[in-house]
């Protein structure tokens, strides 16, 4: 037997078990999605610009596993060997997503093609009846959310690192059809969210010259907008924030529109806009609903400054948000284009004072450049355009510490 034959065999034992093939082994569970009949507005959060990635993604593990320890990313994961790191990070558990569009069939059409999705991307999925047992176990209603205690033990007794969430904001498969998808990636050791994405896109958007391009079939505008949904997960770097960053808890908006989710889906592109600024550090909405329900605040936007202030303490935030949908209009036609109305606060609750308060209102065809170029043909996106120009003025305030 050769010198050289003979250190290739010695070599192909000693290899560790490929992650891929590891994860290639996970069979998904057959999901059925149906919408739960509410008493209340559905709670649900999104956050993030990627923090941490490199903790949960194997794109970016390093070459040399006994270098994982020193990675301040790999920290995010707690005292694991490097091997563990190795075979552990990728393990996540997808919860069922908020379906806040008014369409019965949303989760059905979606959640089935979220798991090859991350499948494809190296993430090895907890088994969803696995999950879904669980939460039951702990007698958790809203699946799409949870706080960070019970997602320790959730990582804990599953051996999952990651948790991710979401919700789905438009569905229309009628006419023009749509999709608004926002999703969520949390550490289950720190807490953090690691990373966010939000996709919206419309059949229209796909037009070219004489109409050609028109995508006309929900079905086919779904794999793309989870593609590009997914499309920076892995590929983007850690935020870092700054001494000056706020820690920024937001609360459900009051909805004043005919939109039965409208407060909660504002809520949501709040939480992605501050996520992606330096300036602040929003708090998963699992947790701040948590406090919410512990301190038996019946409806939303009535916390008084006394229970502002045992929130602010509990979750440990320098500020809050909070404010009013005032009109969620989802449009009928290029006559009568979606238009969204949002005003806003910012509450140093320990202090019992408003630091900051501004109002927007956009239509879908304000800023169109020239022909339909930069139209907004759904009201999500009119909605995150809102929330993002509130951002922007939020921090030109340059507020006080």
């Amino acid at each position: 037997m050769s010198k050289c034959y003979c250190i290739l065999l010695l070599l192909a034992i000693l290899s560790p078990v490929s992650l891929t093939a590891v994860a290639g082994e996970t069979t998904s569970s057959k999901y059925t999605y149906t919408s739960d009949p509410e008493d209340e507005e559905v709670f649900v959060q999104q956050a993030s610009t990627p923090a941490a990635l490199a903790a949960v993604n194997n794109e970016t593990v390093p070459d040399k596993i006994n270098d994982a320890k020193d990675n301040a990313a790999m920290q995010t994961l707690g005292e694991a060997s490097s091997v563990q790191i190795k075979e552990v990070k990728r393990k996540i558990a997808l919860l069922t997503f908020d379906n806040l569009s008014g369409n019965n069939d949303a989760l059905n059409k979606i959640m089935p093609l979220l798991v090859p999705h991350l499948e494809k991307r190296g993430f090895d999925i907890l088994d969803h009846e696995n999950v879904e047992a669980f939460l039951c176990e702990k007698r958790i209603r809203h699946s799409s959310y949870i706080s960070r205690d019970v997602a320790l033990e959730l990582g804990k007794n599953k051996l999952i690192n990651a948790v991710m969430a979401g919700a789905v904001l438009t569905f229309a498969t009628e006419g023009n059809p749509k999709i608004g998808i926002l999703a969520r990636l949390i550490d289950v050791p720190t807490g953090l969210i690691v990373w966010s994405g939000y996709v919206s896109m419309t059949g229209e958007d796909f037009t070219r010259v004489l109409g050609l391009g028109t995508i006309k079939s929900v079905d086919k505008l779904i794999p793309k907008a989870i593609n590009s949904l997914f499309a920076s997960l892995g590929n983007s770097t850690p935020e870092n924030k700054s001494e000056n960053t706020y820690k920024i808890a937001v609360l459900p908006f009051k909805n004043e529109s005919g939109h039965r989710h409208a407060g909660m889906i504002v809520n949501y592109l709040f939480q992605h806009e501050l996520s992606g600024n330096p300036m602040f550090k929003p708090v998963d909405f699992g947790d701040v609903k948590k406090i919410i329900t512990d301190l038996r605040v019946g409806r939303k936007g009535e916390l008084d400054y006394i229970n502002l202030k045992a929130l602010s303490r509990a979750l440990g935030v320098d500020v809050v948000l909070t404010g009013t949908v005032e009109e969620y209009y989802t449009g009928q036609d290029y006559s009568s284009p979606p238009r969204v109305t949002i005003s806003a606060r910012l509450l140093d609750s320990q202090r019992s004072r408003i630091i900051w308060y501004d109002n927007h209102q956009l239509t879908g065809d304000q800023n169109i450049i020239a022909l339909d170029w930069g139209r907004l043909r759904s009201a999500d996106k009119v909605a995150d355009a809102t929330v993002s120009g509130l951002v922007e003025d939020l921090e030109s305030e340059g507020l006080p510490r």
